[in-house]
């Protein structure tokens, strides 16, 4: 959803980015360190999906998380 716009659940193109710095969401990575996360939301049908943006976050995230299993 985050890159076609398509949702995957009824195949409409109405969602919608809700940026982090309106929802809040972040992932810990360390200390007081954290990454945003930020949600897609189709408005048809109200499925949604969160995801982190960055590369460089993801980074941080698969540096502190990667290892575990």
């Amino acid at each position: 959803m985050n890159k076609t716009g398509e949702c995957p659940k009824c195949h409409e193109f109405q969602a919608v980015r809700v940026p982090e710095a309106v929802n809040n969401l972040r992932v810990p990575v360390g200390g007081i360190a954290s990454v945003p996360v930020v949600l897609y939301v189709c408005c048809a049908c109200g499925y949604v999906e969160q995801w982190i943006d960055e590369a460089q976050d993801l980074a941080k995230v698969a540096k502190l998380y990667g290892d575990e299993s």
